[in-house]
Formats: structure tokens, C-alpha cells, sequence
């Protein structure tokens, strides 16, 4: 029996509203963000695909997210739950190891390869591309194996609009010059460029990562995302619609089986230090993705039941002829939509995430801690949820410690916390202000009686761990339900 070939397409930190086709935009619309920029690349993949608009994520970073769709399994079962310091576990079987021990030949290619690999998912890749040019160059030479190609691409992830191809570097110094001078126009000071910024990528893209967080936190939440948007539209231009055009050239879009997703999106960083950011809670313009599956002979169309990242291996193993995939050992683990492309319906079910974070180093992105840093963390989980298309329940992990850590943060972040860490809720209008009024008046040193406050407070023992969120009526998530 012939196998169909597949193409798996991760575009970090693509946000499930900006992708053509995705009926109601409510995370837009509040925002008060106007039409999206044309993405021609991303259309030609949206034409003629299962287009899922529920889909949901398990992580709201990189690795774990990952880590669930390559493996079908639940981050407690395929072990990867923090960012770096946990791996893939050794019994474990990603679809590229499946896939190849069923005569595939196998091909990963990521612009960030260390992210993956620190945690084990290059596994039953035989080879590691540099860059899709030479991805696509080892598709040509596989001859008549069935192939599994996986692309990795970061350039919608922070620092907006720079593009990571050797041949972008006059584009990237075009739109770092355009950032400069949105921030001098703003009146805000630029940050200090390093000598070798013109000719190195890597720094480009550090010192680009500066300018897009000071001018996003300028503008605040809807400037934030309008710059994202700005970066997604560039990266359609440059990169992404150029290499549609490679797939379409090679007969790919038209006998491959050619999944296109996010790992998680970019949404508000509510108690963060950013407009806009991941990693943190699990609110839905994070935790949503896109999901398109384009199925050589089948005309795709849009379905709304809820699916997950975690999802994506049984349906290529199913759509591929490989065999129905074995009943999961956990009924939230990932099953086939190939019914989905049949005309047929799934049973609804909810979908499983969770988030960790640093609860005795810096409060930062587990993507700036050192090494050493990391060596040195303890980490808790924030947040555990199941999420239906209409409701979402959250497990809160409060924290009722005080550390060092909490004297050096901002007093708005350290506020925010409060509310977010220690009593598990959104803090409210008046009582935020409060304690605002009393931080401005205080020293530092101060902030663990105002700790011991909240810990001792009734609210801190009566009200439970567990919020419910209304999707149908809250969609934004600002009032969770006790």
C-alpha cells in the first residue's frame, strides 16, 4: 500500500485569530485592532484545507507545546513540563521515530534547533536542516521513500518583523532602522547598539527583541499587537509566501498531506512586565492556535468542534495509511481527526494545559534565565486547566511564600502578583489602586507586611483554587466563576 508523504508546519507564536478564514475575532476586536495585512502565503494554505478553529495547545511555550504535538501524549505523559529542565522520556515515540521505523525518511528543520533539541525532540529526525531551501533540497532527493518533512519557523515570535534568512539581513537593518525611529518619534531613547548589530543575526535580533518591547510597552496592549501584526505580515512577504511557492513547485501542496499550526500564541501579559507576551497564564489568545490540514483529493472546510496540538500525530498516522493509531492510554491524550476529513464528528472533549513558573529566581521568561540560573530555580505549576469550546476551568497554584524575589520586582508588577499568585484571581479596580496608593508611599522593604496581609486575609483561606470561566458570555476571561 502506498503511503502519503506529510509536511508539518510549526509557526511560532501565531495567534489563532490572524490566520484568513477564522470566523469571529473577538480578542481583535477588543483590542480595537483593524483589518489584517493580505498574507498570501498562508491563504494558499488556508485554500482547500480542514480548516479547525478550535484548537488548542497544550503550553503556552515553546518546548512543551512541542513536545505535545509531535508525541500525541499529555506533557505528564511524554515528561517535558518546564521549559529546559525536564526531557522527553526514554520509552517514549514521536511520530518521526514511528514514521521511520514504517520506512519514512525523516527531515526536521528549526530556526531555533537548540530549543528542540535541549529536550529531546530531534528524535527520529535522520537529518536537521539548516533552513527550508536546504529542507525542501533533501525532500527532492529522498526519490519514492514517503517522506516526513517538519519546519519550525520563529520569525512571528518576538522580535517582531526581523526575518531569520541570511538574505533578509537588508531587510531586517531597513526595519531596525524603521523601529528607531518610531521610538525617537515616540521620545523615547533607543537602546544601545552593539558594534557587530549590521552584520550579525544573532545580535540583530537581540537589540531588534529591545526595540520591539520598548515601543510595544509604549503603545501598550493594541500597539503591541499592531506591531505583531506588522511582523506577521513581513514574515508572509519575505519567507513564508516564497517558500509556499517552493511546496506548490515540487507538487507538494497537491500529494502531500500538509498540516499548518501554531505551538501558541501572543496575547495579553496580564501581572507581566509586557504588552504583549507568552509563558504566562492560560488565557485563550495564548493557548488558541491554528490548525490547518490540507488532505491530497479532499476539498477541506471549516470545522469548530475543539481539537488539540496534542491531535496532530494520530491524524498524519491515520491520514498517511499508516493504521488507525492505538486507543490512548489516557482518554485526554491525542486521537485522530481523520473522521473530521471524512464528513463525520468526534465526540466533544476537553483539552488539557498547563503552565510552570520561577517561584525562587527572577521573574522572567524561562527563555532569559542563564544556565546557572536555571540550575538554581524551584519552579511550581502556576496553572492547570480543561477547556471545552464553551468553559474553562483553571487549577490555580497560589504561591504563600515571600522571597527576595519579590523585593526587586516593579510595585505595579509586584501588585499584579498579589492578586494573580497569592489569591489566584484578576485583581479589581479599586482594591489594586489601594495598594498602588500604599506601594508609591512605602520603601521595599515593606512589601512582605503587605504579603502577610494578603496571606492572612479571609479571602486567602476561603476562596478555593479552582475558577470557571464562561466562554460563551466572558470570552475575554475577566471574571472568573467561583
Amino acid at each position: 500500500m502506498n503511503r502519503a508523504s506529510a509536511v508539518l508546519i510549526s509557526i511560532d507564536s501565531l495567534r489563532y485569530d490572524c490566520v484568513p478564514g477564522t470566523p469571529g475575532r473577538v480578542h481583535l476586536d477588543a483590542a480595537g485592532v483593524g483589518p489584517l495585512p493580505r498574507l498570501e502565503g498562508l491563504e494558499r494554505i488556508a485554500d482547500g484545507a480542514f480548516h479547525f478553529t478550535q484548537c488548542v495547545a497544550s503550553a503556552p511555550y515553546t518546548t512543551v507545546s512541542h513536545a505535545s504535538m509531535f508525541t500525541g501524549l499529555l506533557p505528564t505523559e511524554h515528561g517535558v513540563r518546564r521549559f529546559f529542565e525536564t526531557s522527553l522520556r526514554s520509552g517514549v515515540r514521536p511520530l518521526a521515530e514511528i514514521l521511520r521505523a514504517s520506512g519514512y525518511r525523516t527531515c526536521l528543520m528549526s530556526d531555533r534547533p537548540e530549543l528542540l533539541r535541549a529536550v529531546g525532540l530531534e528524535r527520529g529526525f535522520d537529518v536537521v536542516a539548516r533552513d527550508e531551501r536546504e529542507a525542501l533540497g533533501w525532500w527532492g532527493e529522498a526519490g519514492g521513500a514517503p517522506r516526513l518533512l517538519v519546519l519550525h519557523f520563529f520569525d512571528v515570535h518576538q522580535p517582531y518583523g526581523f526575518i531569520r534568512t541570511p538574505d533578509a539581513l537588508r531587510d531586517n537593518r531597513a526595519w531596525r532602522e524603521q523601529l528607531e525611529a518610531r521610538l525617537r518619534d515616540a521620545g523615547l531613547d533607543t537602546p544601545d547598539r552593539p558594534d557587530n548589530v549590521e552584520h550579525d543575526m544573532e545580535s540583530m535580533f537581540r537589540y531588534g527583541r529591545q526595540l520591539c518591547m520598548r515601543l510595544g510597552d509604549a503603545r501598550g496592549y493594541r500597539g503591541a499587537l499592531e506591531l505583531y501584526l506588522e511582523g506577521l505580515e513581513r514574515f508572509d512577504r519575505l519567507r513564508f509566501g516564497d517558500f509556499v511557492d517552493q511546496m506548490d513547485r515540487r507538487g507538494i501542496l497537491a500529494d502531500a498531506i500538509v498540516a499548518v499550526c501554531s505551538d501558541h500564541g501572543e496575547g495579553r501579559d496580564v501581572g507581566g512586565r509586557h504588552a504583549l507576551a507568552h509563558a504566562g497564564l492560560l488565557l485563550d489568545d495564548v493557548m488558541r492556535t491554528p490548525l490547518f490540514v490540507r488532505v491530497p483529493g479532499r476539498c477541506g472546510r471549516i470545522i469548530d468542534s475543539q481539537v488539540g496540538l496534542i491531535d496532530i500525530p494520530s491524524t498524519v498516522l491515520e491520514l498517511a495509511g499508516c493504521g488507525a493509531p492505538d486507543r490512548p492510554a489516557h482518554p485526554l491524550s491525542g486521537r485522530s481527526l481523520a473522521p473530521f476529513c471524512g464528513g463525520d464528528r468526534l465526540a466533544e472533549r476537553p483539552v488539557y494545559g498547563e503552565v510552570w513558573h520561577c517561584v525562587r529566581t527572577r521573574d522572567v521568561p524561562f527563555v532569559e534565565l542563564s544556565a546557572e540560573e536555571v540550575s538554581a530555580s524551584e519552579y511550581a505549576l502556576r496553572q492547570r486547566m480543561l477547556r471545552w469550546p464553551d468553559r474553562k476551568f483553571c487549577l490555580i497554584g497560589r504561591q504563600a511564600q515571600y522571597d527576595a524575589g519579590w523585593r526587586r520586582l516593579p510595585a505595579e508588577q509586584f501588585t499584579r502578583r498579589l492578586y494573580r499568585d497569592v489569591l489566584g484571581r484578576i485583581e479589581d479596580p479599586e482594591g489594586y489602586g489601594s495598594i498602588m496608593r500604599r506601594m508609591h508611599s512605602i520603601a521595599g522593604l515593606w512589601r512582605g507586611r503587605i504579603f502577610r496581609r494578603f496571606l492572612d486575609s479571609p479571602e486567602f483561606s476561603s476562596v478555593p483554587k479552582l475558577a470557571r470561566y464562561d466562554l460563551v458570555r466572558d470570552p475575554l476571561e475577566m471574571s472568573p466563576e467561583r
